[in-house]
């Protein structure tokens, strides 16, 4: 997740690797994820050919609570977004994180 850490905070669910699309680059084709158990699907993606905020677009789009990007290559960081471009999904995945955030601090 991506935004103002909410710290003391914490976040269950069940963690899903897609079998198609692991890098999360593309949106989901199919039905969006959901667990057996009704717990949130946290989606387990790998790191490398878009933007991090792009992963976490489709992965919300699909259905995930929450996206991990998983790396394996020992290279220097790049950033969360596109840099020069303007992308819709930024503007809402930062207005979804927000409003969760929001949300859980009045329970």
């Amino acid at each position: 997740m991506t935004g103002v850490p909410n710290y003391g905070g914490s976040m269950t669910g069940v963690v899903v690797y897609p079998k198609k699309g692991a890098t999360g680059c593309d949106p989901f084709d199919g039905p969006p994820f959901k667990s057996r158990s009704r717990r949130p699907v946290i989606l387990l993606l790998d790191r490398g050919e878009c933007y991090f905020a792009l992963k976490a677009w489709n992965g919300q789009k699909a259905g995930a609570a929450a996206v991990i990007v998983a790396d394996s290559v020992d290279e220097p960081l790049i950033t969360r977004d596109t840099p020069g471009e303007s992308g819709d999904y930024l503007c809402l995945v930062l207005f979804a994180l927000t409003l969760w955030m929001k949300i859980k601090s009045e329970v």
